[in-house]
Order: C-alpha cells, then sequence, then structure tokens
C-alpha cells in the first residue's frame, strides 16, 4: 500500500497540472469517473499462524453540474474480500445519490458533499461442524460526507485523492449501526 501511496505522490508533483481556474466544473458538465481501494491486512497473533486477505472495492460515478460549482451525482459500489483471512467473507453492493461542491485552492481543487444510500451485505452458506448456516442478505441505510482534492492533468481529466466519512445503520431487526473514517482513496475523474 505504501508503494501505491508513493507512485500517486510521485505522478503528483510531476504531473503537468493545468491551472485549476482552467479545470471545467460548469453548469451543464458532466462528470465520469470512479474510485478504486485495495487493502492487504494480516493477521499475526502472538501463538498460532499469520492469516493474510486482501479486500477490493471500486466505486464508479457520474455526475451533472447543475449550477457552476455544484454537481449532482449517482454512484454504486462493490466490495468483496478474499484470502485466508477472509474466507467465506461477506460480499457488499451498494448505490446512492449525493451533491458536491467544488471550489479552486490554487492550482487544486477542493471539495465537499453529501451523500445518501443503500448498502447490501450478502453471505454465503457456510457449513461449520455438520451445521449449516443458510446465507443472507441485510440491508443498510448509508449517509456520507466526501471530502477530497481533485489534482488537474489537464482541463478535461483529474485525480482525485480523497475520502468518504460514512454513517451506516442497519435497516434489520436486532441491527446496528458503523461509524468509517478511512484513510483514504486514489481515483480518477473525467469532465465533459
Amino acid at each position: 500500500m505504501k508503494k501505491v501511496v508513493l507512485v500517486a505522490l510521485a505522478l503528483l508533483i510531476m504531473a503537468p497540472a493545468a491551472k485549476a481556474g482552467e479545470f471545467t466544473l460548469t453548469q451543464g458538465t458532466m462528470q465520469l469517473g470512479g474510485v478504486a481501494t485495495f487493502d492487504i491486512d494480516m493477521e499475526m497473533p502472538d501463538k498460532g499462524d499469520s492469516v493474510t486477505g486482501f479486500a477490493l472495492d471500486v466505486a464508479p460515478s457520474f455526475g451533472y453540474f447543475i449550477i457552476d460549482n455544484l454537481e449532482l451525482s449517482v454512484g454504486a459500489s462493490a466490495g468483496m474480500g478474499f484470502g485466508d483471512l477472509y474466507e467465506n467473507a461477506a460480499k457488499t453492493f451498494g448505490f446512492g445519490l449525493g451533491a458536491k461542491y467544488f471550489i479552486a485552492l490554487g492550482p487544486v481543487v477542493g471539495y465537499a458533499g453529501l451523500g445518501v444510500g443503500m448498502d447490501f451485505v450478502m453471505t454465503d452458506d457456510v457449513t461449520v461442524d455438520n451445521v449449516t448456516v443458510d446465507g443472507a442478505t441485510t440491508k443498510a441505510l448509508a449517509l456520507g460526507v466526501p471530502l477530497g482534492v481533485l489534482y488537474p492533468l489537464n482541463e478535461h481529466v483529474a485525480m482525485d485523492l480523497g475520502t468518504v466519512i460514512s454513517y451506516s445503520m442497519s435497516l434489520e431487526d436486532g441491527g446496528g449501526a458503523s461509524l468509517n473514517v478511512p484513510i483514504g482513496y486514489l481515483g480518477v475523474q473525467a469532465f465533459f
């Protein structure tokens, strides 16, 4: 993960950035893009073998600027884990609607927003000690606050460095709620 961050930072420093003033975020502009995260997780207990797992999440999005600097967007997300650590792990799918406000900050463009959506967690059937537990799909209402910076590579394409602080509330009986404050993501956005 450190290598990915270092490569992204090197690209940001070396890439010929367009001036933020030339970057098109006016009424009628459309946005197409997405973000991806890939995590390598390892548990190393004091006793016993260590286990490693990999988590992959992708989230494409489409947006439309209803006025200058204000975008309404729709998006989807999908995630899955694999490896020893995530054996029999649930798969996730979600969709949402949101709005973001963009502001030029010198050579970059900052943004903040608010989104709402639904998340679905799908588990497979699992057999433990000759007992099979049926898989299920659970639903949750999610609220998100996207925060980030676009680094324009030209007047139509930007690298997206950001995060989404999210609160998820289960819609199932006896379900709980969770607050997630991740480190961030790297994405690419195109404006046309």
